[in-house]
């Protein structure tokens, strides 16, 4: 990995891990509920593993490409139903949206981090689409990691 792509990937995973540190941090002092604790709590879980693959990219350690490939590679599914919903980013997020029920389609770009996640909420749409950032970027270290 070249030094002007190290510090690029190594400024998006570690700066964009942790801003969504304390983004969370600063939702977990107004929550009350236990369940929602818990998914805020494994939410700060891993945005500190990306702040830990933003040091190994930096450092260009031979582990940073792995462990960045699968820290970026949870970032690519974006799911919503009234079961079961899941979105996840640091660093930013370009996301293609399909919602079947209306035959529409959403496109977002957002430079930052987002999190959510939601479990049998009935009032929730269906749909599902990718983060076409994140998944550039896996497909890009998943390249580095072999080399």
């Amino acid at each position: 990995m070249g030094r002007l792509q190290q510090r690029i990937l190594g400024t998006l995973t570690l700066g964009g891990s942790f801003v969504g540190m304390v983004l969370i941090a600063g939702e977990m002092v107004k929550i009350s509920n236990t369940l929602a604790m818990l998914l805020y709590a494994a939410f700060l879980l891993i945005y500190a593993w990306g702040v830990w693959c933003g040091i190994r990219i930096f450092e260009n350690h031979p582990s940073g490409a792995r462990m960045g490939f699968w820290y970026w590679l949870i970032q690519v599914p974006v799911l919503s139903s009234p079961v079961f919903g899941y979105f996840f980013a640091a660093g930013g997020f370009i996301t293609f949206i399909l919602q079947p029920s209306n035959w529409g389609y959403h496109f977002n770009l957002h430079f930052g981090s987002a999190f959510s996640a939601s479990f049998f909420e009935s009032h929730q749409p269906f749909y599902f689409g990718v983060n076409v950032f994140a998944l550039f970027i896996a497909l890009w270290l998943a390249t580095k990691r072999r080399g």
